[in-house]
């Protein structure tokens, strides 16, 4: 039983992280754990893509640790971990290079690796950290005005 994209229960189950439908759709067919969407995605891949951390360390050990090809954690060239840093899961990004160091050094369709896309993020945290210290000294100086002139309200704040 699938949907229009592919998707079987296990899929939509690991997205959204519900361990208990895992459990109990893969007690009943371990198999399908393995199956693919129409985008290539298998339900431990989603749960990685979305940062179902629970879901994905779940079927990683029922489908068996050792036993799970590389294929299945790569989408494009895209790896689990590529996805696990786009999406902030920093913490999860560090238990997967733990379980699996190979991906580290895996490049996508655009010759970039993982530490390639953490660089790209962090620069934007970077950018985004300078324009909210710039918001915060402008609003310094409007709180300084307002103090001004509350404390002197026949005169106007000079800065």
């Amino acid at each position: 039983m699938k949907n229009d994209q592919g998707d079987t229960p296990l899929h939509l189950a690991a997205a959204i992280g519900n361990l208990d439908l895992c459990w109990c759709i893969s007690s009943q067919d371990k198999s399908l754990i393995a199956e693919r969407n129409k985008e290539g995605e298998t339900p431990l891949f989603q749960a990685a893509r979305h940062g179902q951390e629970k879901a994905f360390f779940y079927l990683r050990y029922r489908y068996g640790e050792s036993d799970i090809p590389l294929d299945m954690l790569i989408k494009n060239g895209d790896t689990i971990l590529h996805f696990a840093i786009k999406g902030e899961y920093y913490g999860f990004a560090l238990r997967i290079i733990h379980c699996y160091p190979e991906l580290v050094d895996t490049m996508n369709e655009n010759n970039l690796t993982p530490l390639h896309v953490a660089a790209a993020a962090m620069q934007v945290v970077v950018q985004m950290m300078q324009r909210k210290i710039y918001k915060d000294q402008i609003e310094d100086r409007l709180i300084r005005k307002w103090i001004i002139a509350a404390d002197k309200p026949w005169q106007f704040a000079k800065d």
